[in-house]
């Protein structure tokens, strides 16, 4: 593709990427000119007769292949908006979404002490925790990920936002119990919930490149049919490192919360509530330790 200008560019980009089946082909040309050329989509708008350089022109083709063949625009520029703030990704971490925006707003409007200490379990790009931590200049949390790129990404997000000193990182897994008794206010987390069946199902952009690991649990004794087991793990693992009265706050499938939400009632936890998100379907669940 020979473009010299931002409107030629974007008007063969936008087509090809259609052709491709790509998801919002438009805004994905869009971001990828604003990415590798630094123009706002306003300039990019009103003067789209401005001409393109040849060595950029040749990034935004690469660039254009590559979201062609169905690599997320996340990880082709390396960033993604979260709560109102950038966060680096990799391939090594999940593309933050807006749905588990949720799990913040329910944090920050949950009453916690004012040095609360929490934990996220399976932080990945860590947009949790490093929001959790900017929103509230008192907080400290544990950031738990099994893959150690993962925590390197999130270290960046915490250095980024200047919340690095209130992040201790740690590498493993949901199987061990890694907390002191009753050392936590809070507990949240996105963790693997996709059952095996489901993720063959989904769209080639989420199974063909974001981390199977953080989308898929891996297999292990529980209570709750597959998808649910790292949730029932998370569960139990905070059930002795929350203090009486502790929050925990786990993201989930659609169709998962009730029986999530019978579990915990069934293991003795109080106030347990279903979440919607803005789609209206069940995303958070909530609960506290009896205290």
């Amino acid at each position: 593709m020979n473009t010299t200008s931002f409107g030629v560019w974007l008007h063969a980009a936008t087509a090809a990427l259609r052709k491709a089946g790509a998801d919002s082909p438009r805004l994905s040309a869009v971001c990828l000119l604003e990415f590798v050329t630094g123009s706002s989509r306003i300039t990019q708008m009103i003067h789209p007769e401005t001409p393109i350089e040849p060595d950029q022109i040749i990034q935004l083709n690469t660039l254009l292949h590559r979201r062609e063949q169905g690599e997320p625009l996340a990880y082709l520029t390396g960033e993604r908006e979260f709560y109102d703030r950038s966060f680096r990704v990799s391939r090594a971490t999940l593309i933050p979404r807006p749905e588990t925006e949720l799990l913040i707003d329910t944090a920050l409007n949950a009453n916690l002490p004012g040095n609360t200490v929490f934990a996220d379990l399976g932080c990945g790009s860590g947009c949790i925790s490093v929001t959790l931590c900017a929103e509230q200049p008192l907080w400290t949390g544990i950031c738990m990920d099994i893959s150690p790129d993962a925590l390197r990404v999130c270290a960046q997000n915490g250095r980024r936002h200047n919340v690095a000193k209130r992040l201790l990182p740690i590498q493993s897994d949901f199987t061990r119990p890694l907390f002191r008794p009753q050392s936590l206010d809070l507990a949240v987390s996105n963790p693997p919930y996709v059952p095996e069946e489901s993720y063959r199902e989904i769209s080639r952009e989420v199974r063909d490149y974001e981390p199977r690991t953080a989308l898929v649990p891996q297999k292990c004794p529980s209570e709750l049919k597959h998808g649910m087991e790292h949730l029932g793990r998370i569960a139990m693992l905070m059930e002795t490192a929350l203090k009486p009265g502790g929050l925990l706050l786990m993201e989930h499938g659609f169709d998962q919360g009730s029986d999530l939400a019978q579990y915990l009632k069934k293991r003795g936890w109080q106030n347990v509530l279903t979440l919607k998100d803005l789609a209206g379907l069940d995303r958070v669940v909530s609960a506290r330790l009896p205290s």
